[in-house]
């Protein structure tokens, strides 16, 4: 809950006392009062007459910009605590004007360089320690707002939101800082002096407090470095599944917690990344075998691989059923946990159950985007940013809910010394959220052009991933003290994430084909580069193929092939073959079903399927 704090709060009455006192006691004792303009920043104070202002000693000096002060005299020092447990406090001495602002000096060597951002409309202030405080354990610096100003402090941050007069400002702080309120000091740690402390006012229209201080927090990873993080870490997550993990004799992967098992996710998984790095049919065979030793383990999502598509595509209708009845039974008791399914709104359309689709929507019309909690929020984005949708008009649906990244989501995400994590209750992140949390943002950033979307996802993602130990194990639930990680339990598995954060484009994919044929027309298939045309009777696709190497699809949902001239394939009418599968390529339309299956196999790169349909 936040509390207002007004002025008195934040400065002791003793410190302008002191000051004013320390004023009056110059004025009249050959003492000199002075006051000067640096753009927006304003610096005043007393200096002994005898002295220049910029060269001798200061009296007191006050720095002020917009309802902030930072006021220094003999008895409002800068302090320094080493991890020594040794306490040093270093008067104001002068101060110099340069670009933008001003540095102010201390007679220990500090210097505090204060420059306001005429563009941002934002004050930042720099720091610069002597190398002989190499253990500087923290730093304090004395502040106040001025008459009129109050403030609250902020949340999952540490920081200021300050009201001078109407106008607001954020100030924002190193990680691990905090506000000494009784002091009226910022406490700033050692490692977070290489950081700028920020002054920023909050542009109208635009509310956002965390992005104020995500900005000023974020390391910058480009495109380029965070890729190689990336393949980095999917590179020792490989290794591990087809050998430090991979029990060849028993089929099964070693587990982090409970015993070996076998495990299509890993699988399919396994089979995508050696199919993009050329070791595929090596590494097929090992899997070939994992599979015949546990072939009830199977389903649809490795048959792209593996085939058997008769028996496959037969079970799905059963398996949807289930799914569907899930999804409706959370709808039906209001639970908003249920966007937290990928691709759910086009699982309700091309495979859903009479009416989930319209179901669905409705429920989803009838939610306050103010109403969802974080974890259904974040569930809506990531089936908004990160999701297909065959009908865009259902997607349109969705946009009213644009906001909730910012409103719900952002204020779940905090900032300690590791990284930016996404909070599920007090103190405690999850690593998968934390990865869900990042490509969503990732994905919104790049549809909308905001680069601090994308620069706070990329940290997130790889926040977790550096987490990891050699096989790519992460913690499952990372506790959060003191600004800094203080405990982990549990364990993600590194294939619950690698669907997440892979762009393999040989991973196994749904393809929606709803806009051809209706809702319930659907394809999977490992082709990537396609091109579909569609015109009355007649359905085609190019694709690029890799030569001599065999994979299978299937399609569902589409009417009306004739079985002996409804097909094209490698450049001539296909036969309909019920035992496909027995041969090099071939092809099976099951009309009761509505489903097409094909085996593929050829060696020119350049393919072409063509379906004639009533």
């Amino acid at each position: 809950m936040k509390r207002q704090l007004h002025m008195g709060a934040f400065f002791a009455p003793v410190l302008y006392l002191g000051i004013i006192a320390g004023l009056v006691f110059l004025q009249f004792s050959g003492g000199s009062i002075f006051t000067e303009n640096f753009g927006r920043i304003m610096l005043s104070g007393t200096l002994n007459l005898e002295n220049d202002a910029e060269q001798g000693e200061l009296a007191s000096v006050i720095v002020e910009f917009e309802g902030i002060q930072f006021a220094f005299d003999s008895d409002n020092p800068l302090i320094l605590e080493t991890r020594q447990n040794t306490r040093e406090e270093t008067r104001v001495s002068g101060y110099r004007n340069q670009d933008e602002g001003l540095t102010v000096f201390f007679d220990n060597g500090t210097e505090l360089i204060f420059q306001h951002d005429e563009e941002g409309d934002q004050l930042s202030i720099n720091t610069s320690i002597p190398s002989r405080y190499s253990s500087l354990m923290s730093l304090r610096i004395p502040f106040m707002l001025r008459t009129g100003a109050s403030g609250n402090p902020t949340e999952n941050f540490p920081g200021l939101d300050v009201n001078n007069g109407g106008e607001r400002y954020i100030l924002a702080l190193p990680p691990r800082s905090y506000i000494n309120q009784e002091q009226n000091l910022l406490n700033i740690p050692g490692d977070g002096l290489n950081r700028n402390i920020r002054y920023t006012r909050r542009a109208a229209g635009n509310e956002n407090v965390f992005e104020l201080w995500f900005e000023n927090q974020m390391e910058n990873i480009p495109q380029d470095l965070y890729q190689t993080e990336l393949n980095d870490y999917i590179d020792r997550v490989y290794l591990a599944w087809k050998s430090n993990r991979y029990n060849s004799t028993q089929g099964t992967w070693d587990m982090r917690e409970g015993s070996p098992r076998f495990s299509e996710e890993i699988l399919v998984n396994v089979l995508a990344e050696a199919w993009e790095r050329e070791e595929y049919t090596r590494v097929y065979n090992e899997m070939r075998s994992a599979a015949d030793i546990f072939p009830l383990e199977l389903s649809y999502r490795s048959s792209v691989f593996l085939g058997n598509l008769r028996k496959i595509t037969n079970d799905l209708d059963a398996a949807d059923r289930q799914e569907s009845i899930r999804i409706r039974n959370m709808i039906n008791q209001g639970n908003a946990m249920v966007y937290l399914t990928p691709n759910l709104f086009r699982y309700a359309t091309d495979r859903g159950s009479d009416n989930l689709l319209p179901n669905l929507v409705a429920f989803t019309e009838s939610l306050a985007p103010a109403t969802l909690a974080p974890l259904e929020a974040l569930g809506l984005a990531m089936n908004y940013y990160l999701g297909d949708f065959p009908d865009n008009e259902v997607r349109q649906i969705l946009s009213r809910f644009e906001g909730i990244l910012e409103e719900n989501i952002m204020p779940e995400i905090v900032k300690v010394d590791e990284g930016f994590f996404f909070v599920t209750e007090p103190g405690i992140a999850n690593s998968y959220y934390t990865i869900l949390t990042g490509q969503t943002l990732i994905a919104a950033g790049q549809e909308k052009g905001n680069e601090q979307f994308i620069s706070l996802g990329r940290n997130m993602v790889l926040s977790v991933l550096r987490l990891g130990d050699q096989m790519g194990f992460l913690p499952s639930q990372i506790e959060l003290t003191a600004g800094a990680i203080s405990a982990t339990q549990g364990t993600t598995n590194p294939e619950e994430i690698y669907p997440i954060i892979s762009d393999n484009p040989y991973y196994p994919r749904h393809i929606s084909l709803a806009q051809y044929f209706g809702n319930g027309a659907w394809a999977y298939t490992i082709m990537n580069d396609y091109e579909i045309i569609s015109q009355p009777g007649e359905f085609t696709i190019n694709f690029d193929n890799t030569p001599n190497r065999t994979h299978f699809m299937f399609f569902r949902g589409i009417p009306g092939i004739d079985p002996l001239n409804g097909m094209e394939l490698f450049g001539i009418i296909w036969r309909n073959a019920p035992d496909f599968e027995i041969y090099s390529k071939g092809r099976y339309y099951n009309a009761d079903s509505n489903t097409l299956m094909i085996k593929f196999f050829d060696d020119d790169p350049n393919q072409t399927i063509r379906l004639f349909y009533q």
